[in-house]
């Protein structure tokens, strides 16, 4: 999910809220309910991002779609300074590049690169800088 900065983030967790309620099939439903959980992320509401995340049905995504989980479980427990989930989550990103077809397996490395260098963030700001 791209985000503008003149994105009304309040307006896209409704569309999302409302999507959800209304999606078709269990698989459109978890497609929307990641989107609802990314909406809440942008707009601040990290514990409800998380409980958002651990909500969806997982069986019904591609595990591309996993790493999105992940990785942004792991930047709202980064934001609410819950390391030990953090470093949960980075695991199952970790995890997750030799599960995913060759093609994306840049994809997820390029989210552990980031991930790691936020862990690492006190003790190599330069790393960080480039990396981010």
């Amino acid at each position: 999910m791209t985000v503008d900065y003149d994105l009304d983030v309040e307006g896209a967790v409704k569309l999302c809220e409302d999507a959800v309620a209304n999606a078709p099939t269990k698989g459109v439903k978890a497609l929307y309910e990641l989107y609802l959980a990314m909406a809440k992320y942008y707009s601040a509401d990290y514990e409800g991002a998380i409980r958002s995340f651990n909500m969806i049905d997982m069986k019904k995504l591609n595990p591309v779609y996993h790493v999105l989980i992940f990785t942004f479980k792991s930047y709202s427990a980064y934001e609410l300074k819950d390391m030990e989930l953090f470093a949960t989550e980075l695991d199952r990103v970790k995890g997750m590049v030799n599960r995913v077809n060759p093609k994306y397996q840049g994809f997820v490395q390029s989210y552990v690169e980031i991930l790691e260098a936020m862990k690492n963030k006190d003790f190599a700001l330069d790393a960080y800088r480039e990396t981010v």
